[in-house]
């Protein structure tokens, strides 16, 4: 019994070590100034990006890297359509700001980018 215990640690272990980091690409996005502006038109878009739960980091490969670290996970607000993560995080620059990833139950997924001046969002699928 002990020895099926500890397989069973082992391969937990294993699996949740591999599944540390997410990796995604961009097929479109848009974006918004803050606080009263309009969606701009999607564009198309390649970008990758990953989210690494190890290291508690998110990078957008964009033209201009964009590097978050979070600080905090927050609960996200009900939604019907889908499922959602929003974590509060910083970047480089020390500005406070949050990412959210959404998962529609129709299978699209995007993340958005909100920070007080400016929010970004991309239509994401997982890779790798």
């Amino acid at each position: 019994m002990k020895r099926l215990i500890s397989t069973l640690i082992l391969t937990l272990i294993a699996v949740t070590s591999f599944a540390q980091i997410q990796w995604y690409e961009a097929t479109s996005f848009a974006s918004k100034p803050q606080p009263y502006g309009s969606w701009s038109a999607w564009e198309k878009s390649n970008v990758r990006m990953y989210i690494n739960f190890s290291t508690d980091e998110i990078v957008i490969f964009s033209p201009t890297r964009q590097y978050y670290q979070v600080v905090d996970v927050m609960s996200p607000p009900y939604d019907a359509t889908g499922d959602q993560v929003k974590f509060k995080v910083i970047d480089r620059n020390g500005y406070y700001g949050y990412v959210r990833l959404r998962v529609e139950y129709n299978g699209n997924s995007q993340l958005y980018v909100d920070f007080a001046d400016l929010s970004i969002v991309y239509n994401v699928v997982k890779i790798e």
